[in-house]
């Protein structure tokens, strides 16, 4: 595609698309490439990120019905010890991308990765309401910079 920008050179291209897939494996971006995604790639990508975060953010990945990337995107921000988020914005978000399976990840500044009671009855709000309207949950994960807890590991989250 860069070869057809007028005066750029077959070496330039490269050089661009080089530029590019560094840029990518620094940052650890999950692209539509990958193979499949999971747990242990979103805490690698996130755990680098939300490092330099205090305060707590929220994001989702959507998949399709192949379990294949649409879309990625940290849809809130809290405070350093709390996050309110919404089922609701989360099934938008779900539906504007067009979405069936999703996970869903957070930090903890703290870098305790232990769910709260808030994070425990949030999750199993969000999968009630996923159960009625077709979505699933494949997991929610909180992240540090060192460690990662799964609700799906811990058998909270069961997934077909």
């Amino acid at each position: 595609d860069y070869l057809k920008v007028k005066g750029l050179s077959k070496a330039n291209a490269l050089k661009i698309c080089a530029i590019f897939e560094l840029f990518r494996r620094i940052n650890g971006l999950i692209s539509e490439n990958e193979e499949k995604i999971d747990s242990e790639l979103i805490f690698k990508k996130y755990s680098l990120n939300f490092q330099n975060y205090d305060q707590e953010l929220l994001g989702i990945i959507v998949l399709n019905r192949k379990k294949k990337l649409l879309s990625e995107k940290i849809v809130y921000k809290g405070t350093r010890t709390n996050l309110s988020a919404s089922i609701r914005e989360i099934f938008k978000e779900l539906l504007l991308a067009g979405g069936t399976y999703f996970y869903i990840f957070h930090n903890h500044p703290s870098e305790n990765v232990k769910p709260s009671q808030q994070d425990i009855i949030f999750t199993s709000q969000l999968i009630s309401e996923c159960n009625k309207y077709g979505f699933t949950l494949v997991d929610h994960l909180i992240i540090s910079s060192s460690e990662c807890y799964s609700f799906k590991e811990s058998g909270i989250i069961f997934v077909k």
